[in-house]
């Protein structure tokens, strides 16, 4: 097998598998397990290294040994147990498969390792709380029980020790084949040796010997692995049959009976064997084309199997009669019809004792196309797990005929979101009919998909189709059928083909939608740049290139870095990278223009759905100032302007309820009685259409430019009541509003289409819904901006000077104001605090420093300048020392000593949140003085 194949099998699959060769030195790995290896022990593995590195010491002589019987050309399925460098133990279900070209020795093995580390600690965990699984299990009505590998009782419920009669101290320790009828201990033996076998699963029928006399017991068990990968214990979960035993007996013996009810199913014959006048249901005639009459006065079996098969039958029925063992007999042969046709029945035989002797009865099943289909079907499970695992397509195979469900791979599981019904799948416990109902459940439209899936389970619809499923989870199936049929075109079954299509939807819409979003960019009135991950600019709107004076050809190709000022750059990196991580940047920066001068500018930078970057450029002030205040420090005065004019102006909530009252006046449209009432109609949706432009140019911009100024603001800010309430308003408006926005360009373009609103009302109560989040969203963010982030500052000063006027009298206040009735953007418990320390200082300052004024005092002026409040405070205490001026504003520096120094650093660092400058007045001579200057709301 050349390395083309062996990559195009196993090179993209997201799972370990590796080729290695006689030496034990890997010879080929795929990307996957070379990046797994990597993460996981920091080692790069390189061809021809040894595998067996990777091997903890006590799997290495297991694997050897499985290593052997694949080289002689036997797939081998191990565990094994990996110890990563972090200490953490990892498990895996292990494939050695021989890789072989017809007619040429093996000299390469296939290992395809699958990680079962959850399922072994899931294990582990119900080991480790063996009291609350049995307190689990004690009153349940299954009989359950387990023993361990020698067959001993550890464990019975409460059910099983009724079912025998018997108290728990009875059971316990004792071997389970103590209690086993005779004739069934050969049987039972078989089965505890088979659960040593992979799937380590079975399940039978056997009699018990109670208390209460001879039971049946219908059981199924399982093997439980220690951490090691060997077998600990045996669980078993059963129920009593001994009733329907009973009833099934009494059934066969009313032969006749029994008959009669089975000629209602045409493909269904009961006979009888073994004794003079036997039985044969009229069915027969139905099947193949024979006399009942005729045939129940012979030994008709000769006449009726193939004559290969009824030596195979006759070596099995004996075998059968002499070891008395199963109880029933149950064989596949074919059989030859009265015109010559040949056909497979499956055949079931019983033993029935009726007081007048021992015969036997027996079941005649057509299974013909069922052993068609196996017949053309063969699936080699090596290879067909590689694929499995490996595709990104979903298989699903079924006989329409019996409804069984003949292949389905892993992908098909992932892709329904059904994952832990694969094991039920593997072992053939669901029907078609289940799984139906299983995927519908995931199903946005349940009752349309479910119609079409009737459409097309006849059999005789030899028609192939192709459509799209949407679930609930957003995703969207495509899905194809087809009809599979053998060379000679008899049925086989109905092949069903699932592919993920969500982001090829997605990328078709961005496609559609390219030419309205283009026309948007260039009707923007501030300049747009489109770059792709790298910052490479890939498209501008007309305003961009006003703004840098370039032509769009000009700036097509250039990495929108290279056009940032580069002293400006170098002081602060360009965080392109953040808005590929998703997040939304906002700069402040200056631009290179084509002729060479500078213009400065703001910008906000996002990761649009088609992972491309959208920068929002505005021209603004050059600002010195602003230029060197922290990203996100200043942005409360302009966002609570921003919020409020969006609140009141007319192109922002009014559009939302605007859009909110067409839609649930919607039905009135759709039913015009007359030519005017027509034409009223398309004058309101051509309205409609309007509202809908002017919300995704004009009203989302601005949401998502408040939004992005809030989070930044937010980003550092501490987790208390008021800024959570920001924070969790701020989420669902920027969530409620994008996904309005998407809806509405949706409805937008089916008006466009259908030149009309009818058959849109489905969508209409969600875009409703979202627009009223968005206006209850922006409501809550302007009452808490207006309420917990700006300040009545006289009201402020009363409260905090008188305060500590009455606790310190011999230290004077003298307040003047010209500031009544004006608010300003601070947080009145910050600027609370921030008076106070100020107060505080003054007062420390005074008690270690003996002035030659009569009296200590502290002077407040607060004037208005323009959009600004300043604030002068002064003492006349002993002022500051040199040392100290330079520094005053630093985490820790302080005149009175350790563990002191940290208010000003506070209060600076709080004026500055706020868009606001505090500075010492140096000039000042006869004590300390600070200005600061706060923003007016």
């Amino acid at each position: 097998m050349n390395e083309d194949t062996i990559y195009k099998l196993t090179g993209k699959a997201a799972y370990i598998n590796v080729i290695i060769d006689r030496n034990f030195c890997f010879h080929f790995f795929n990307e996957f397990t070379f990046n797994y290896i990597k993460k996981y022990t920091g080692h790069e593995i390189r061809k021809g290294e040894p595998f067996l590195n990777l091997l903890t010491p006590k799997n290495v002589e297991k694997f050897k040994s499985a290593f052997e019987k694949a080289f002689k050309g036997n797939p081998v399925k191990i565990e094994l147990t990996f110890a990563m460098d972090n200490s953490e133990t990892l498990f895996y279900e292990a494939f050695v498969t021989p890789l072989a070209e017809e007619d040429t020795p093996v000299m390469y093995v296939s290992v395809s390792l699958f990680e079962i580390t959850g399922l072994k600690k899931t294990i582990k965990e119900l080991e480790e709380t063996e009291e609350r699984y049995k307190s689990l299990v004690k009153l349940h009505t299954n009989i359950i029980a387990r023993t361990n590998k020698d067959s001993i009782i550890t464990y019975a419920n409460d059910a099983c020790c009724e079912f025998m009669g018997v108290s728990n101290a009875e059971l316990l320790q004792k071997n389970v084949l103590n209690f086993i009828h005779p004739d069934d201990l050969s049987l039972m033996s078989d089965k505890i040796k088979g659960l040593k076998q992979p799937p380590h699963r079975d399940d039978i029928e056997i009699r018990l010997i109670t208390n209460h006399g001879i039971k049946w017991l219908h059981a199924e068990g399982v093997a439980v692995f220690d951490e090691d990968g060997n077998i600990s214990e045996f669980q078993i979960l059963g129920r009593d049959i001994t009733e329907t035993k009973k009833s099934f007996q009494e059934l066969i013996n009313t032969r006749y009976r029994l008959g009669a009810i089975l000629n209602n199913f045409s493909g269904i014959v009961l006979y009888e064997l073994g004794r003079d006048g036997g039985f044969i249901s009229s069915n027969v005639t139905n099947l193949l084309g024979y006399d009942p009459v005729k045939l129940s006065k012979e030994n008709f079996l000769p006449h009726i199997i193939f004559s290969e098969d009824y030596e195979i039958f006759i070596k099995n029925f004996e075998e059968w009669k002499k070891a008395n063992e199963p109880e029933y007999l149950q064989q596949n042969f074919r059989c030859i019809k009265s015109d010559g046709g040949i056909i497979w029945v499956e055949n079931i035989l019983t033993k029935v004792n009726d007081g007048q002797g021992v015969y036997y009865c027996g079941v005649l099943r057509d299974i013909s196309k069922r052993i068609e289909f196996q017949e053309k079907t063969f699936w080699n499970e090596s290879l067909l797990r590689i694929m499995a695992h490996s595709a990104k397509l979903g298989y699903y195979v079924v006989n329409l005929y019996s409804d069984e469900i003949l292949y389905v791979n892993e992908m098909f599981c992932d892709l329904w979101g059904i994952t832990d019904y694969y094991t039920s799948f593997s072992l053939q416990k669901l029907s078609n009919t289940h799984v139906r109902e299983l995927c519908s459940s995931f199903i946005i439209e349940k009752e349309k998909f479910i119609e079409a899936s009737m459409r097309y389970s006849r059999p005789e619809n030899q028609i192939s189709f192709e459509d799209e499923v949407e679930l609930i989870n957003g995703r969207t199936l495509r899905r194809f059928s087809s009809i599979l049929n053998d060379s000679n075109g008899k049925y086989l079954g109905r092949f069903f083909l699932l592919e993920d299509i969500t982001d090829k939807k997605l990328y078709e819409k961005t496609l559609k939608s390219h030419q309205n979003y283009q026309m948007i960019i260039e009707e923007a009135v501030d300049a747009i740049f489109i770059c792709d991950t790298n910052s490479v600019i890939i498209n501008v709107n007309n305003k961009a290139c006003e703004i840098l004076g370039f032509s769009k050809k000009e700036l097509t190709g250039v990495s929108i870095i290279d056009l940032v000022y580069e002293p400006e750059l170098a002081k602060t990196p360009f965080k392109f990278a953040e808005a590929v991580e998703g997040k939304t940047i906002i700069l402040k920066r200056y631009l290179k223009r084509k002729n060479g001068s500078l213009v400065f500018v703001e910008s906000h930078a996002k990761m649009l759905p088609n992972n491309l970057i959208q920068a929002i450029i505005w021209e603004r002030k050059d600002d010195a100032i602003n230029l060197n205040v922290e990203p996100g420090r200043d942005t409360f005065y302009s966002l609570i302007s921003k919020v409020k004019a969006f609140k009141h102006g007319e192109s922002s909530l009014m559009c939302l309820n605007r859009i909110s009252l067409f839609l649930l006046n919607i039905n009135y449209l759709e039913t015009p009685d007359d030519l005017q009432s027509v034409e009223n109609r398309n004058k309101l949706v051509a309205r409609f259409e309007l509202l809908l432009t002017e919300f995704n140019i004009t009203v989302y911009p601005q949401i998502e430019f408040i939004s992005a100024q809030l989070n930044v603001i937010l980003k550092d800010m501490p987790r208390i009541t008021v800024y959570n309430e920001l924070f969790k308003a701020n989420e669902k408006l920027i969530s409620s509003s994008r996904v309005l926005k998407n809806r509405l360009i949706e409805l937008q373009e089916s008006i466009r289409r259908n030149r009309g609103i009818s058959g849109l009302t489905v969508k209409s109560g969600e875009i409703v819904e979202l627009t009223r989040n968005s206006i209850s969203c922006i409501k809550i963010i302007t009452r808490n901006l207006e309420e917990s982030f700006t300040s009545d500052i006289e009201e402020v000063f009363k409260v905090v000077c008188g305060k500590f006027e009455s606790a310190n009298q011999e230290v004077k206040i003298n307040r003047t104001s010209n500031c009544e009735d004006l608010k300003i953007v601070f947080n009145s418990a910050e600027l609370t605090e921030l008076l106070s320390i100020f107060l505080k200082n003054s007062y420390e300052a005074f008690e270690s420093y003996r002035s030659n004024n009569s009296v200590n005092q502290i002077d407040i002026k607060c004037s208005r300048d323009n959009d600004t409040i300043v604030l002068e405070f002064a003492d006349n205490g002993p002022g500051l020392p040199e040392r100290l001026k330079k520094q005053m504003f630093g985490r820790g520096i302080s005149t009175k000593g350790e563990h002191r120094g940290f208010g000003l650093s506070y209060a600076n660092n709080t004026v500055k949140k706020y868009g606001g400058k505090m500075q010492l007045d140096s000039t000042y001579i006869n004590g300390t003085k600070f200005i600061i200057t706060l923003n007016v709301v």
